[in-house]
């Protein structure tokens, strides 16, 4: 049992160090950010639960201290993901059910680093991206009427402008929920990989021909029609 458990912190050491460097690489490249809770869900396969999350904390400490807590807390935020693809794995579950547990882990840790940044910093990104519209609404309005472009074609300008910001405000949560999907499935693919390396055999995916909705889906389309 002592053996095992200087194995364990051995693991965990090192996949704490592994997503300390990932964590300080993603500050130079953003697109390397995704990949961070992929030695997570690694040590949580081998060593469970209880070790992925200690060296997610450690991560998230040091990482807080070479940097800031907005970058620490943001580690862990996407180490959750790797947390619950790790518990998923190992409890064998479906591909279609591990990729559900990553994903409310994403969206659950995104909300959380969200509000975080918005207490802290007083920043809203839902909001951001609707003023700056308006904004750039706005001037381009004002381009088009310093070159003379009648008042009836800049309301009616003005009003298009303003029903397709109006749309993206109501597709923000779809797209936040797309992201968070999109890096859980990211991260599927990556630690299937690294673990059928390792002489882990992880399910993947069926071919996509023989993907098919669950029939609920029929009911829910023809109620919304």
């Amino acid at each position: 049992m002592e053996k095992n458990n200087v194995k364990a912190i051995v693991e965990a050491g090192a996949m704490s160090s592994i997503t300390v460097i990932a964590g300080l690489i993603s500050a130079f490249i953003p697109f390397f950010f995704p990949l961070i809770p992929v030695p997570t869900t690694l040590l949580g396969i081998r060593r469970g639960l209880k070790w992925s999350a200690m060296s997610m904390i450690v991560a998230g400490v040091i990482i807080s201290m070479l940097t800031d807590p907005i970058r620490g807390a943001k580690v862990v935020t996407f180490c959750l993901i790797g947390l619950a693809l790790g518990g998923a794995f190992k409890k064998d579950y479906t591909p279609g059910k591990v990729l559900l547990c990553g994903s409310l882990a994403a969206i659950i840790g995104l909300g959380a680093y969200t509000m975080l940044t918005a207490l802290l910093l007083g920043i809203n990104p839902f909001a951001i991206d609707a003023e700056a519209l308006e904004k750039s609404l706005l001037l381009v309005m004002s381009f088009y009427r310093d070159h003379g472009m009648a008042e009836q074609q800049l309301t009616k300008l003005h009003t298009i402008g303003l029903e397709m910001i109006y749309f993206m405000k109501l597709l923000l949560p779809t797209f936040f929920i797309a992201s968070a999907v999109l890096i859980t499935a990211v991260n599927y693919a990556a630690a299937r990989l690294v673990l059928k390396r390792l002489g882990h055999e992880i399910n993947g995916f069926p071919p996509f021909k023989f993907w098919n909705l669950p029939k609920f889906v029929l009911y829910v389309f023809i109620g919304g029609t």
